[in-house]
């Protein structure tokens, strides 16, 4: 979905997934992906990168490769998978849960960073101004 480059005036756009069920083998996108509270997103063992936020909400994605975003919202959902996942930007962690098979790693841009019930194959974390 092009949008015109540098255009005045042009809201963010956000990517919906409103239902259960979609695959994917990998995503790239500079948009927001957000999941509905019943949206669930499983992604295969491609490369995935999501330049602006994932908001995972109440829904579920499984992440079988790698995942690198700019920033990650956990509320009540779950990210799963046996992939790994990189976060460079802001991370926030409601009660939701991340168990993932491979490396997590999180860098907080700023401010404090808080983490909530993530299991990993490694995990590292770090708040350079918090």
């Amino acid at each position: 979905m092009p949008r015109p480059a540098g255009a005045a005036g042009v809201a963010d756009v956000t990517v919906t997934v409103p239902s259960s069920g979609q695959v994917a083998r990998s995503l790239v996108s500079a948009e927001n992906v957000a999941l509905g509270s019943s949206g669930s997103l499983s992604l295969g063992a491609g490369s995935s990168v999501i330049g602006a936020g994932l908001d995972v909400g109440a829904g579920s994605m499984a992440a079988n490769g790698s995942l690198a975003v700019n920033a990650l919202s956990v509320g009540t959902g779950q990210l799963t998978g046996t992939g790994s996942l990189t976060v460079n930007g802001s991370f926030l962690q409601g009660t939701g849960s991340i168990n993932l098979g491979g490396a997590v790693s999180i860098m907080q841009a700023g401010g404090g960073l808080t983490l909530g019930r993530i299991t990993a194959g490694t995990l590292s974390a770090a708040a350079p101004t918090g």
